[in-house]
């Protein structure tokens, strides 16, 4: 029987699933949809990782203080035209692939975090930024739970194409015209919790609760400036 090559095993960290993402159909929205999408953490090495929402992702540095680099991102963000009467004529907004650089420093059970992501799909969706902090509690041997605040910034573009109204929107639409410029999109509190229900099954659920500020909050596209994005899922790892 030949030899069991345990080292490239260990190479890889694998965990696949499922969640549902109910979050506002459109920034700014009061209504909401539901989102499937695939779970999934798979890592090589310690330096190339492919998850949810970053289908392809490279370590520059990973370590237990730090962890570094570049990924594709896909944002799930968007707004269609039917997604509420007011929006006919201001054209569909959609999901759009980004090239993201982000950085961690844990010193636990705290982490602080930063990322910039740029669409790359041709979509004028722009920059945005993202600043958050954690701190992780770990209740007895199956339930950890993440929770702290966060800021996201967006960049001129991203406001114009998601929040402003130009005068052929406005003609077409019949809401005023708005000028949205960059700046703090919103503030936000977040938990995350994660179940094991045994060495490969887990439970995982997340609650965002934000509020738009500057442009974000204050132009006629936006219905509601309290938002609130939660998700549960179900993965297995390996």
């Amino acid at each position: 029987m030949p030899p069991t090559d345990s080292t490239s095993t260990s190479n890889w960290k694998v965990t696949v699933g499922a969640t549902a993402i109910v979050q506002p159909r459109y920034p700014g929205a009061d209504t909401r949809r539901i989102q499937p999408w695939p779970a999934f953490d798979i890592e090589y090495r310690n330096r190339i990782f492919f998850r949810d929402d970053e289908p392809l992702g490279v370590y520059i540095v990973n370590n237990a203080q730090w962890n570094a680099g570049l990924s594709v991102q896909y944002d799930l963000n968007q707004r269609l035209e039917k997604d509420d009467s007011k929006l006919h004529g201001m054209g569909n907004v959609p999901m759009t692939p980004r090239a993201k650089l982000f950085a961690q420093y844990s010193f636990a059970p705290f982490a602080v975090a930063a990322s910039a992501a740029q669409d790359i799909g041709g979509h004028h969706e722009g920059l945005i930024g993202n600043l958050n902090a954690t701190g992780t509690l770990p209740l007895g041997n199956r339930l950890s739970i993440s929770t702290g605040p966060g800021v996201d910034w967006m960049s001129g573009q991203y406001a114009r194409t998601f929040y402003g109204v130009n005068s052929g929107q406005s003609d077409a639409s019949g809401l005023p015209q708005y000028a949205a410029h960059a700046g703090v999109q919103d503030v936000y509190f977040g938990v995350d919790a994660i179940y094991q229900l045994d060495a490969h099954w887990a439970i995982g659920g997340s609650v965002r609760l934000l509020r738009l500020e500057g442009s974000a909050a204050n132009g006629p596209v936006t219905a509601r400036k309290t938002q609130d994005i939660e998700s549960v899922s179900v993965t297995y790892t390996f």
